[in-house]
């Protein structure tokens, strides 16, 4: 194969886990932003750039990547760039998406089409709590994975798709970038420190059972019939309850006391469908239609946040060829 393979991928929103412990579990949605975009080609060495400054992480990743991908005992020959990383350690997913782009990209610039999904799962080492972004990478749409708390595979499988209602939207709250490091800025957590967060939790079979019913019996059949009251009712009280699992690492059901006073307020002010993404500090808000959505985004003034608009993702990534 000769040529440039470019792939596209969204974001994902997730509502929260069913469980803190083993096979955890949880929903969530795949948006069409902020976007991911890797590019790859043969090479006549393994070499990776990227178009974002400081983005050492990201080289790390592929490099990472790439190891996993030898073949006998050689990198891949291809050169990988990344054109654009959505934000990372801001509840999104973007390490999930960007490294199934980069493992996706890497193995059609080096073997061609079709690739082994199991191989580029492997290489890309996720979804070892979640598996909402993996899936949503192939698939878009609502992902419910995990429901019946036995799984032993190392990436749950997919209980539930479905499209979103076209019309409905959501809004995404980030910190501004100068913010991001402020003292009174909600912690980011990941990696190691995600890991010692957990030992900390015991697992709790009954908010389990709680939290699956609401996702069941009130989420997917508010998506199914378009009932948009209904389901951000709903999602507001599932996220609220599976933050409840993590409130003695995180202080309450949400990361800090700036995000909590942020969801109260959106709460008192009507707003629903509202709650923090996986750990934070991105927090969602959810709207009926387009039009109420670009309304908020205008209207909103904040000194630590800004607001960007995103639809629900009906599709899996996209993959070209030149």
């Amino acid at each position: 194969m000769s040529g440039l393979v470019r792939i596209s991928t969204g974001a994902r929103l997730h509502f929260g886990l069913l469980d803190v412990a083993e096979p955890f579990g949880g929903c969530g949605v795949m948006t069409d932003r902020p976007e991911t975009i890797v590019e790859a080609r043969p090479a006549a060495t393994f070499r990776c750039a990227t178009t974002r400054a400081g983005s050492t992480e990201h080289l790390r990743k592929a490099e990472a990547i790439a190891g996993r991908l030898m073949s006998g005992g050689s990198l891949p020959e291809v050169e990988v760039r990344i054109v654009q990383a959505a934000p990372s350690h801001n509840g999104l997913g973007s390490g999930t998406q960007l490294s199934l782009a980069i493992a996706e990209a890497i193995l059609l610039a080096s073997h061609g089409s079709p690739v082994d999904r199991e191989r580029l799962i492997a290489a890309a080492d996720r979804g070892l709590r979640s598996a909402v972004g993996t899936h949503g990478y192939f698939a878009g749409g609502f992902i419910a994975e995990g429901l019946d708390g036995h799984e032993s595979a190392k990436l749950n499988r997919m209980d539930q798709r479905l499209d979103m209602p076209s019309p409905w939207r959501a809004v995404v709250l980030l910190l501004k970038r100068d913010r991001t490091d402020s003292i009174d800025s909600p912690e980011t957590v990941s990696g190691s420190d995600e890991q010692a967060k957990f030992d900390q939790l015991a697992p709790a079979a009954q908010m389990r059972e709680n939290l699956k019913r609401i996702m069941l019996d009130e989420i997917v059949p508010a998506i199914r019939g378009r009932r948009f009251e209904a389901f951000g009712d709903a999602v507001t009280r599932y996220n609220r309850s599976s933050g409840e699992l993590f409130a003695a690492v995180q202080g309450g059901p949400y990361n800090g006391a700036e995000t909590s006073d942020l969801i109260a307020g959106l709460l008192k002010n009507g707003h629903v469908g509202v709650g923090q993404s996986s750990w934070g500090p991105g927090v969602f808000v959810w709207f009926s239609d387009p039009t109420s959505a670009w309304h908020f985004c205008d209207t909103w003034t904040h000194t630590t946040r800004d607001a960007f608009l995103v639809s629900p993702k009906r599709s899996g990534r996209t993959i070209q060829f030149d």
